[in-house]
Formats: C-alpha cells, structure tokens, sequence
C-alpha cells in the first residue's frame, strides 16, 4: 500500500468521522428544539446551525466520493 493511498484513507475516515459528530450534533439540536427548552431566538438559531451543518455534510459527503472514485 502507498503512503498516498494510506493518506486518502486516513481523509475519507476523518471525514466520515466528522459527518457521524455532525448528524449526532444536528439530532441534539432538533431534540433541544422539540422540548422547547429554550426561547424563539435561541431556537431561531440552533435551525440555522442544523442549517448549516447539513451543508457541511453534503460538502464531506461529496470530498468523500470524490476520494473513492479517484483511487
């Protein structure tokens, strides 16, 4: 095994990583949301925070497969 293969392995884990700490962060959000645990303004937020997480999932998501189809 190359060393430049073991370096896209060791990306497309950190990045699966980071997509698995993303969604349980997203469903923590959304609970916190459903209990109502918090003000309008503060729930506002957390929405665009899950927002914007989603987008980086979609981001890692497609670096990934960009990886797989380029070894």
């Amino acid at each position: 095994m190359s060393l430049k293969l073991g370096n896209k392995t060791y990306a497309i884990k950190q990045a699966e990583q980071s997509v698995v700490n993303l969604l349980e962060s997203i469903d923590l959000m959304e609970s916190i949301i459903k209990l109502a645990a918090i003000d309008d303004k503060h729930a506002l937020e957390l929405q665009s925070w899950i927002k914007e997480y989603k987008l980086d999932i979609e981001l890692l998501d497609a670096q990934i497969t960009e990886v797989r189809t380029h070894d």
